[in-house]
């Protein structure tokens, strides 16, 4: 992270800065996460069978789980040993995030009636924001 002489008004600067560092890594993990994400909720949609929200529920858990333990060690490069509060606030912000993912998938398909890959898409995104604030400024706590 880059230091910033400390003038009145810049702790906000700082603060941008800090946040943002993060965000690239954030972003790259939450790619490849991402594809396992959707590529195991196709295969489970289409070759095992399973019903999409199911199956999405599967996907969803397995991608969540390399990404924390992702950003935990590269992305944040945590050293943090309180894993019950880390791990407590990760389930939190991960079954609200999931829940905002499944509520944007499910009406992408059933309201606006769009392929269920597409609406996940952008259920991926929508969960994409709140899950790299949340993390980052909760179980993460880049403010310190």
């Amino acid at each position: 992270m880059t230091e910033y002489p400390a003038k009145k008004g810049e702790k906000k600067v700082i603060l941008i800065s800090r946040f943002n560092e993060f965000l690239g890594g954030f972003l790259l993990i939450g790619i490849f996460t991402t594809c396992i994400d959707i590529g195991l909720l196709w295969f489970l949609t289409e070759k095992i069978g399973l019903w999409y929200l199911v199956s999405a529920t599967i996907s969803y858990c397995v991608g969540a789980l390399v990404s924390f333990l992702l950003n935990k060690s590269l992305n944040y490069r945590n050293q943090s040993r309180e894993y019950i509060r880390q791990g407590s606030s990760f389930l939190i912000i991960a079954a609200s995030s999931f829940a905002l993912n499944l509520a944007v998938l499910s009406v992408g398909v059933e309201i606006i009636q769009v392929p269920y890959l597409i609406a996940k898409a952008g259920a991926t995104m929508v969960a994409f924001l709140w899950n790299y604030y949340a993390q980052s400024t909760i179980t993460f706590r880049i403010w310190k």
